[in-house]
C-alpha cells in the first residue's frame, strides 16, 4: 500500500504465526481506515503462508520476519532480535505492536532493547504465569478486545497493569456481509441438498476452546427431536485445525467419531476452510457458536452483520455483542441440550430468526464499525508515543 508521503504515525505490526485468523483479519480490516487517518501499518510476519499471501494480495507494506523456524520451533531470541533490529533500522517505525498476547509478551520482554514504544493486543482469555504478566506489563500500552478480556487479565488472573489496558472493540465492514453486496455460490446445490434444507452452521478454527465437539453432540441430538419431513436439517462445520498437539488432534477426531457413531455423515458436512464465508452466512439459517471461552468472537460480528439468527455460549465478551432473547439465544458452555432446544425454537419460528438477526445487525452497525475500531487503536498508539522511555 503505497502513499506519496510519510504517514503521521508508522506502526510495525509483529505477528508470530503465518495463519490468517480472527486477530489478523481484525487488524487488516481497519488498515485502510487507519491510512485515511494518517496512520500506516507495516506488517512483520512469516514470509510464507495464508497471512503473507493476503498481505501481498492487498498490497500491504510487508516485511518477512519470524521468531519460529519452518518447523514451528522458536528461534534463539538473539537471532530474532538481530533480524528485528535490522528491520527497525531500515523501516524506522514509530511503534512496535504485537498483534497477539504471545507477541505482546515477546515485545514486552525485550522492550528495553528498542528505542521506541511497544504495544500489544490482548485477544485471549487465558491464565498467565507471573513471568508472563511481568513481560506483558513492560509494554507501554495494551489493547483488550473486550471488557471481559480486560477484567480477566486485571482482576481474575491478577497482575496486568490496569493503567496500561484500554478496551477497543474489533470493527467490521457490515456491508461486506450484506446480501446486496455478496456474490453467492449456491451452497445447497453445491452440497446436493434440497432448496428448503434448514442449515445450521458453526464457523471457526477447530480447537478445544471453540467447542465444536459440543456442536457435534447437539447435531446428533437434534436429529432425534426435530422432525425433518419436508424440511430436512443439515449441519455445517466450517474451519480447520491448525494445532498439531496430541490433545487438538484427539479433539478433532472426537467430532468425526460422534458423527460416525450416529451414522450422520449425510447430515453433517465438514467444509474445511472457506474463502466465501460472507456468501455462506447469507445462506444458512442459524449460526451456532459453542465456544468454551471467547474474548470477542469475530464470527459473531460477521454472523450479526449478515443478519443471521445466532445461538452462542454466554462466555467471555459475547454479552458485549449480543443480548439474550433480543439479538441472540445465549446458552451455557458445554450444554448440548440447550443448543438443541434453541435450534428447535428457531426451526419452528421463522419470525424469531428474523427478529434476532435484524437486532444483531443493528448492534453491529452501531457499535462495531471500522471507524470506531481504528480511532480507538490510533488513540492508544498516540498515547503510547507520549511515554518517553520503555518500562523496565
Amino acid at each position: 500500500m503505497t502513499i506519496p508521503h510519510r504517514a503521521l504515525l508508522q506502526i510495525a505490526v509483529v505477528c508470530e504465526f503465518p495463519t490468517l485468523l480472527g486477530g489478523e483479519r481484525s487488524l487488516l480490516a481497519i488498515e485502510r481506515t487507519l491510512l485515511n487517518q494518517d496512520c500506516e501499518l507495516t506488517w512483520l510476519a512469516p514470509g510464507a503462508g495464508p497471512l503473507a499471501d493476503e498481505l501481498r494480495r492487498r498490497g500491504s507494506r510487508f516485511i518477512p520476519f519470524a521468531i519460529r523456524d519452518n518447523e514451528g520451533r522458536l528461534l534463539p531470541e538473539s537471532v530474532s532480535l538481530t533480524s528485528l533490529n535490522e528491520i527497525l533500522h531500515e523501516a524506522s517505525p514509530d511503534i512496535l505492536h504485537g498483534n497477539s498476547l504471545a507477541m505482546a509478551r515477546w515485545l514486552g520482554r525485550n522492550a528495553i532493547r528498542f528505542d521506541r514504544p511497544t504495544t500489544g493486543h490482548i485477544r485471549d482469555i487465558v491464565r498467565l504465569s507471573r513471568s508472563a504478566v511481568d513481560d506483558v506489563n513492560r509494554n507501554h500500552k495494551l489493547i483488550a478486545v473486550s471488557q471481559a478480556t480486560r477484567d480477566y487479565h486485571i482482576h481474575i488472573a491478577q497482575g496486568v497493569d490496569a493503567s496500561r489496558v484500554s478496551v477497543v472493540y474489533n470493527g467490521i465492514d457490515a456491508d461486506e456481509f450484506a446480501a446486496a453486496t455478496t456474490t453467492r455460490v449456491d451452497l445447497r446445490s453445491q452440497l446436493g441438498l434440497p432448496a428448503n434444507a434448514f442449515l445450521v452452521a458453526t464457523i471457526g478454527q477447530i480447537g478445544l476452546r471453540k467447542g465444536q465437539t459440543v456442536f457435534a453432540e447437539a447435531a446428533v441430538a437434534a436429529q432425534r427431536v426435530i422432525p425433518t419431513e419436508g424440511r430436512p436439517i443439515h449441519f455445517l462445520l466450517i474451519g480447520e485445525r491448525h494445532s498439531q498437539k496430541d490433545e487438538s488432534q484427539a479433539f478433532d477426531a472426537q467430532i468425526d467419531a460422534t458423527i460416525s457413531a450416529a451414522a450422520m455423515q449425510r447430515q453433517f458436512h465438514r467444509l474445511g476452510y472457506r474463502h466465501d464465508v460472507p456468501s455462506i452466512l447469507q445462506q444458512v439459517n442459524v449460526v451456532v457458536h459453542p465456544a468454551r471461552q471467547e474474548p470477542l468472537g469475530r464470527v459473531l460480528l460477521e454472523a450479526a452483520a449478515a443478519g443471521r439468527a445466532i445461538i452462542a455460549t454466554d462466555v467471555g465478551g459475547t454479552r458485549e455483542i449480543l443480548t439474550h432473547q433480543v439479538s441472540a439465544l445465549l446458552v451455557a458452555a458445554d450444554d448440548a441440550d440447550a443448543i438443541v432446544q434453541s435450534i428447535l425454537r428457531l426451526w419452528l419460528d421463522d419470525g424469531l430468526q428474523q427478529r434476532l438477526g435484524e437486532s444483531a445487525r443493528e448492534t453491529v452497525r452501531s457499535l462495531f464499525t471500522l471507524e470506531q475500531c481504528a480511532t480507538g487503536c490510533l488513540d492508544v498508539w498516540k498515547r503510547a508515543m507520549k511515554v518517553v522511555a520503555p518500562f523496565t
